[in-house]
């Protein structure tokens, strides 16, 4: 599957400055791993829920990878909900209050709590998770290698750095549809990955992690040996293919993305925005 396959040739966020969208998205990110309120974390992933819809990001797409995360997210609430104890202490100052009891019949674990805290701190994990799985899509699939490339040079980064970049960017598709490939080729040998367990999933996606690194190896390779023969050096001046410049509203965005992250920062030191609150 190519990367126009998951955002139409046409979409909005095609159209946005390479800068501006990592600017932003950036920002997202960072929220996403500093809030710990899973208030802010679901506002903040309904928000990216949307840009990615209004984007035209594909359906098909956003189920894929919920269907790919749920598992952890769901092991992430379970694991805080059960034994995230002595952490919760640490975040409220108070002993966290117990929601239910387990049935004693259940072996191990019969008769364990079940904290309230526990839940809304995996939940807000869980958001989290999403939220910062999301922004790295959004913006490599819109965005082409000599766009990415225009723009980091735009930026006086070294080319060298900028190219390698770039064409991380660039293999960030290709990565999705190899492991497609591979989903598929299991599925044709009988494999149903939908109707595993849990432990059985998640040690199936863990297999997959192991020839979509050697394809990755394989290809960097190539692509140095076909640098070398072409005779590719980072020195020297280059022209671009595509001229970068950013457009007045486009310049507001940048400094609306600047300033939105001194807010959170400033609000996050001094006033406890995000902050795990029970």
């Amino acid at each position: 599957m190519w990367p126009d396959d998951w955002l139409p040739p046409h979409s909005w966020l095609r159209r946005v400055d390479v800068r501006v969208k990592g600017a932003w998205l950036l920002l997202a990110a960072g929220l996403a791993f500093f809030w710990e309120d899973v208030r802010l974390q679901a506002g903040l992933l309904a928000v990216m829920v949307v840009v990615a819809l209004t984007a035209g990001l594909s359906r098909r797409y956003l189920l894929r990878m919920a269907a790919f995360l749920l598992p952890l997210m769901a092991l992430s609430v379970l694991t805080q909900a059960l034994f995230g104890e002595a952490l919760l202490w640490r975040k409220l100052g108070r002993a966290p209050t117990a929601l239910l009891s387990l049935p004693e019949w259940l072996p191990w674990l019969g008769g364990h709590p079940l904290w309230r805290e526990g839940v809304r701190y995996g939940l807000g994990i869980a958001a989290k998770t999403m939220t910062m799985a999301l922004a790295a899509p959004l913006l490599f699939l819109s965005s082409g290698m000599d766009e990415v490339l225009a723009a980091l040079l735009a930026m006086r980064l070294p080319y060298r750095l900028a190219f390698v970049f770039a064409s991380a960017v660039h293999s960030f598709p290709l990565l999705f549809d190899e492991a497609r490939e591979i989903v598929e080729a299991q599925r044709t040998r009988g494999l149903a990955p939908e109707e595993m367990g849990l432990p059985a999933k998640v040690a199936f996606y863990g297999r997959i992690a192991v020839p979509l690194i050697l394809g990755a190896m394989v290809r960097a390779q190539r692509m140095e040996m076909v640098l070398q023969t072409k005779g590719f050096s980072p020195d020297g001046r280059r022209t671009a293919l595509h001229e970068v410049r950013l457009r007045r509203w486009e310049w507001a965005a940048l400094i609306g993305a600047a300033v939105a992250g001194l807010v959170a920062l400033v609000g996050s030191l001094r006033w406890g925005w995000g902050r795990f609150v029970g």
